[in-house]
């Protein structure tokens, strides 16, 4: 009875070993997942080159030596290639019914994002002759490559991955600094397992775990800023990388193209983070991808939860039957048919 007795505890214990791990992963308080205090880092201008002040930049990279360039306002938007002293060496305009927006190169194409519209243009980057389109739901703000998937922006705190082929989405990825949602999320960067990205209407970029959405760096850029003249709309927006790693920065409407060097400080002084200027866009729905994820962990944060109770009530059924069951001195006696009925 003992032997029973603790093995039902033991399978017990077990099971509810299993629930606690498991309501660690889900709440969040796993290890791997916790976030600490980002770095902060201020800039410094290692070179400055020239930039078109007409240019409302909305989405900036660099490939082969040379920037790409989208930018916006209605009936001005244009997609640009800049030499690396700042000069245009080609540029396309479109409709005027159409805003330009982020700016993602795949292979030989470039991808570039409008406002409102719902439409990505597909250009060729060799002769800038669109090609193709795609249509997606909602605001279209900043867009980068990771390697595997497009990444978009919409101005919420969440980024849309997006096939190639069809920009269909594969998933969504939510930003968090200190725990808590960065919104307006504008023009990207991919570098690596990063995401660098613009926070529309003020001097700060962010570095974003393209995994986690954790933000682990942060940069406050006002010294650049401060260098120019334009309108309060007039913000930096633009973030390139070059084939040696440097970092470009530049703003809608700037001058100059800055690149950068970064400057780890132990506190940003004055930082203005801006949380809704614009209402929140609506996420466009990857065929429901986040409400079966969610789906998925109810249901087996209901089937844990049940188990320590099925085993607590097969451990009380089994020892009641063992309580109730005679003891071997208590047993009672044999009746003398029974004991000589196999001698007949």
């Amino acid at each position: 009875m003992q032997r029973r007795i603790g093995a039902l505890f033991a399978s017990i214990l077990f099971i509810s070993s299993l629930q606690y791990i498991y309501i660690k992963e889900v709440s969040g308080e796993s290890s791997s997942n916790s976030e600490s205090e980002p770095q902060l880092m201020q800039v410094n201008i290692t070179n400055e080159v020239e930039h078109d002040e007409q240019a409302f930049t909305q989405g900036l990279l660099w490939y082969d030596g040379m920037f790409y360039e989208s930018t916006g306002l209605w009936g001005e938007s244009m997609l640009r290639e800049l030499h690396p002293n700042g000069t245009v060496n080609r540029s396309k305009d479109l409709n005027e019914t159409l805003f330009g927006e982020g700016l993602a190169r795949v292979g030989e194409k470039l991808i570039q994002l409008t406002w409102k519209n719902g439409t990505a243009l597909v250009w060729n980057i060799s002769n800038f002759q669109l090609e193709s389109q795609f249509e997606y739901e909602g605001d279209g703000w900043g867009l980068c490559n990771d390697g595997t998937d497009l990444v978009m922006s919409n101005g919420s705190s969440n980024l849309s991955f997006r096939k190639y082929d069809d920009f269909s989405i594969v998933r969504h990825l939510n930003v968090s600094l200190d725990g808590q949602p960065v919104s307006n999320l504008n023009e990207l960067e991919c570098a690596g397992e990063y995401i660098w990205a613009n926070i529309y209407l003020t001097d700060n970029i962010i570095r974003i775990n393209s995994s986690t959405g954790i933000v682990d760096l942060f940069i406050n850029a006002s010294s650049l800023s401060g260098l120019q003249t334009g309108d309060s709309n007039d913000v930096l927006n633009g973030i390139a990388i070059d084939d040696e790693g440097k970092m470009w920065l530049t703003g809608k409407k700037w001058d100059s193209l800055y690149e950068v060097e970064l400057i780890e400080v132990e506190e940003i002084v004055e930082v203005v983070v801006v949380q809704e200027p614009v209402p929140t866009p609506t996420i466009q729905s990857c065929n429901d991808c986040e409400e079966q994820e969610e789906d998925a962990s109810l249901q087996l944060y209901m089937i844990y939860s049940l188990l320590p109770i099925a085993a607590l009530t097969t451990a009380a059924i089994g020892m009641f039957k063992v309580w109730r069951r005679p003891q071997d001195d208590e047993a009672k006696a044999l009746a003398p048919m029974d004991v000589f009925e196999d001698d007949e």
